[in-house]
């Protein structure tokens, strides 16, 4: 669910004032309180003087305004953002897996990976498969393309095993590649 801005919650509580004094006012008419002769006089004087006529236009402007600005916040989607958590139903019950879990799983599956300086890695989920988002920092002089698809199977095949869940996609993106420091001997 879109959560509303402040601006929003204001222009709703400013919205809802209007229609709550325009309902009460309904009310005293049908009631009597308030007579047709008195409507009517009210809304001669505000077509006859031109700054009344101005006025009225800009609150009926503002109310317009309100209206659409609502009606938008009510019926436009925002971009999907993946949840926290991902669920999985088994006939036991459910099972709620951290998408940091996730991502620690497919960091865990390369650690041993002499060739990588730096992961970063980054899950979504899409109609309950699983995209995983990899930035990784080589030392120079390995063969990316065979590097990257092994990553890419262990990843994969790791979650996979440790969660249950499928995994649609592993991407890689080779932020950098740097080169390796030998280690002095004294």
């Amino acid at each position: 669910m879109k959560k509303i801005s402040i601006l929003d919650r204001v222009l709703l509580i400013v919205y809802i004032i209007f229609w709550v004094v325009c309902a009460i006012f309904a009310l005293a008419c049908s009631l009597g309180f308030v007579t047709l002769d008195t409507v009517l006089e009210n809304v001669t004087m505000w077509m006859v003087n031109p700054l009344y006529r101005i006025l009225l236009a800009v609150i009926a402007t503002f109310v317009v305004a309100i209206s659409v600005k609502l009606l938008l916040i009510g019926t436009t989607t925002s971009a999907v953002s993946s949840p926290s958590t991902i669920l999985k139903t088994t006939e036991k019950g459910t099972i709620n897996i951290a998408i940091s879990a996730i991502n620690d799983m497919a960091k865990k599956s390369v650690e041993a990976e002499g060739a990588i300086k730096t992961i970063d890695t980054e899950t979504t989920v899409d109609n309950d498969l699983l995209n995983i988002h990899v930035k990784l920092t080589l030392f120079g002089g390995t063969g990316i393309p065979e590097l990257t698809e092994k990553i890419q199977s262990d990843i994969k095949d790791y979650v996979e095993s440790l969660t249950g869940l499928n995994v649609n996609s592993v991407n890689i993106v080779v932020v950098e590649a740097i080169k390796q420091q030998k280690a002095r001997v004294s």
